[in-house]
């Protein structure tokens, strides 16, 4: 059942972001109240995570100690000492910021609390959501600098964030100096034409109602100003609203490059790396769970700064310093008032769920 239910991985921590989460719990808890677990035979699916970037697993103790029962984690009577979750959630936000603090570029004297990553300090993450909730995933959030604290869904249990992949293609010529192009193979007017080609996917090869997008983010060919190259490798994204339609994408993505390079006498190699970076599928929200996250956000918020999704922003625009910086720019600069808000959420989201599923029949997680 590879295809379907990927064997996890070992799950390793990497050494120097082991040290930095160790260092901030040390800092917030006392160096008393962390403590070294000790290695079970529990996979994570974290572990696919841990392969692609640096990463540390923790765990947060949330026994309860007023009713003195333990429950494992995936029993319908596990209870929790809900006192636990600010402190995940805190402890979360910490190891982000103080991260992002190092590669920030918006000097100021809170230079920690902000940054590119804001969701985190916002949200108890996946895995918090599916060691409380079973075999269940909740909830994900994205911070949205053009709008005030607000909560912004895009829509109901329609598709609401595309499904991407990343492609590379080299095209292989025969270079030469560019005094003699009669005698070169030119790779340059290949990828010319193949990056021209690609944008006729959807202008000319997709449904208009369908979401799609191509782009072409880097071209490298070569560095001399007289000499034509042996080869240029360009590369982007492909997204779909769909997963169909992005299966549909790289499909035809391949078909163009290597055509293309074809007609211009050239060979052409195209990598869709779906081994390191594994395409994302289309985000499609649940129907019960987007009426359960809306009905506690309604609660919360109120009617007015909603609007229907299972998947919600959290504008975090700062109306003092009246910039707007995209969510990825090292200039964003936020409006921190609005985390604790989007933190709280998650926190009730997660809880009120809990309350209504604590003496429901689960599905099995095996």
């Amino acid at each position: 059942m590879e295809e379907k239910m990927r064997p996890y991985p070992a799950t390793v921590n990497d050494e120097a972001m082991y040290s930095h989460a160790k260092a901030v719990a040390e800092s917030m808890l006392g160096e008393a109240n962390v403590k070294v677990r000790p290695q079970v035979m529990a996979a994570e699916d974290f572990g696919f995570n841990a392969q692609k970037i640096p990463a540390a697993f923790f765990s947060v103790g949330v026994r309860d100690e007023g009713t003195g029962k333990v429950h494992h984690v995936h029993s319908p009577h596990l209870q929790i000492d809900e006192g636990a979750l600010p402190i995940g959630a805190a402890f979360h936000a910490a190891v982000a910021m103080e991260y992002l603090n190092k590669h920030e570029l918006v000097e100021w004297e809170f230079k920690s609390k902000t940054g590119r990553c804001t969701p985190v300090a916002m949200m108890l993450t996946w895995q918090c959501y599916s060691e409380l909730l079973g075999c269940y995933s909740l909830g994900g959030t994205f911070s949205r600098p053009s709008s005030p604290c607000t909560w912004t869904p895009p829509c109901r249990w329609a598709p609401s964030a595309p499904g991407q992949a990343r492609f590379t293609a080299t095209i292989t010529g025969k270079g030469g100096h560019a005094a003699g192009p009669q005698h070169v193979v030119d790779p340059i007017v290949a990828a010319s034409s193949a990056v021209l080609g690609l944008q006729q996917l959807v202008a000319r090869a997709t449904d208009p109602l369908q979401g799609a997008v191509v782009s072409v983010t880097f071209i490298r060919g070569g560095e001399a100003f007289n000499v034509i190259p042996e080869s240029v490798t360009l590369g982007g994204t492909c997204r779909s609203m769909t997963t169909e339609g992005l299966s549909y994408l790289m499909k035809r993505i391949r078909e163009v490059v290597e055509g293309q390079a074809a007609v211009g006498w050239c060979t052409a190699a195209v990598d869709f790396m779906e081994e390191k970076m594994r395409p994302y599928p289309a985000t499609v929200n649940d129907e019960l769970v987007y009426g359960h996250a809306k009905a506690v956000a309604k609660s919360m918020i109120g009617e007015a700064n909603r609007i229907p999704a299972a998947f919600f922003s959290v504008g975090v625009r700062n109306a003092e310093t009246g910039k707007i910086h995209h969510v990825h720019s090292p200039h964003l600069d936020i409006d921190e008032a609005a985390l604790p808000i989007g933190a709280a959420l998650h926190t009730a989201v997660a809880i009120e769920y809990l309350n209504k599923q604590a003496s429901a029949p689960r599905p099995s997680c095996s």
